[in-house]
């Protein structure tokens, strides 16, 4: 078992003395509309919720709403792959890592129906292509929303309820890794599993976490004001945030280094809510889903140059993705539109450049 004490740290540019510092404003009346090249729409289940693409862009995963998540794979040519356990009644299919580009790696749990008090875990091991599943007995009793962790061909690492857990591939055996608080929450691993983030509970919490995987060691980063959503870069060396001040109802974006250091902060004023905050790939963009008295935007913000730009399809009441999207490439998005069609779609657009 590795366990490495939490190393506290303030936020670098803003300590707690700081605290009234001025912000500037993101200026919304700087922004460029996104021309459609093309889309495609693909056919899902009505109650489809929280996309996960494949690296490659050629699959996704969405879930259903229901008391246990029901995780389903669809290719997007609306070829569906079954997952197993396929007993949906009795089982669940947890958050997913994709690994080797396409293949899937998901907890489940299995005795819903014959003793909901002492679940089974198990990991699968799914390759769409051939078909094969490979199961993973756990001896411990695995948290099915939180992805596992593919760090590479001789291990991986999967989440409980008393912490991390490490099993050998090469072994096949399972020992702790390091251990988490029970009151954690929003474990967001990065792209690459080298890193990983998470808060903890009462939500919305000031304290962010970040783990380095390769070593179990630990840093918590005291922000100036409470989270509300997090993601990482495409380079996995930074997190975007969202903070909001409750005293004066605002909302302030920063952008951080794992050690705490601060590279970017602004502030959005006179909204409703800001949330669902992403990378954009292979840029220095980000964007989030700004809700207002209009109904809601999304809006993506350059790091550098400061340009916002957005999708007039995507604003408005009952309108665009809600907070429900994914950017596959800097000009390629997947979001699951929930009100305008009839029929429950995921699309995929292409922007111009």
């Amino acid at each position: 078992m590795i366990f490495v004490g939490v190393i506290a740290c303030d936020k670098n540019a803003i300590g707690p003395d700081d605290s009234e510092k001025e912000y500037e404003e993101i200026n919304f009346g700087r922004m460029r509309n996104l021309e459609r090249e093309s889309e495609k729409k693909i056919e899902v289940d009505e109650t489809a919720c929280n996309l996960s693409f494949s690296p490659d862009g050629s699959r996704f995963v969405y879930y259903q709403a229901s008391l246990w998540p029901i995780a389903r794979l669809m290719d997007i040519n609306g070829k569906e792959y079954k997952l197993l356990p396929l007993e949906t009644d009795n089982a669940s299919r947890g958050a997913v890592c994709w690994y080797d580009d396409h293949k899937l790696a998901y907890v489940s749990l299995s005795g819903f129906k014959i003793d909901p008090e002492n679940l089974k875990s198990h990991i699968s091991l799914y390759d769409p292509d051939s078909g094969e599943t490979d199961i993973i007995e756990s001896p411990v009793r695995l948290l099915d929303n939180i992805g596992v962790a593919m760090i590479n061909s001789e291990s991986l690492l999967a989440m409980s309820l008393e912490g991390l857990y490490r099993y050998s591939l090469e072994e096949d055996k399972w020992d702790i890794f390091v251990s988490i608080p029970d009151y954690s929450t929003g474990f967001l691993w990065s792209g690459d599993y080298s890193k990983a983030a998470y808060t903890t509970m009462p939500e919305p919490s000031s304290n962010l976490y970040i783990l380095e995987t390769s070593t179990g060691q630990q840093n918590m980063i005291r922000m100036d004001y409470p989270i509300i959503d997090y993601c990482w870069s495409h380079d996995f060396n930074r997190l975007a945030l969202v903070c909001k001040d409750e005293e004066k109802n605002s909302f302030i974006i920063t952008v951080i280094k794992p050690d705490g250091t601060e590279v970017y902060s602004k502030i959005i004023k006179g909204v409703n809510s800001v949330e669902s905050i992403k990378w954009v790939p292979d840029s220095e963009k980000i964007s989030f889903w700004l809700g207002d008295d209009e109904g809601g935007h999304l809006k993506i913000v350059d790091l550098k140059n400061h340009m916002v730009y957005f999708d007039e399809k995507l604003s408005g009441w009952g309108r665009g993705a809600g907070c429900d999207y994914v950017w596959l490439l800097e000009n390629r998005l997947a979001y699951r539109d929930h009100y305008v069609d009839s029929k429950p779609l995921v699309y995929i657009v292409n922007y111009k450049p």
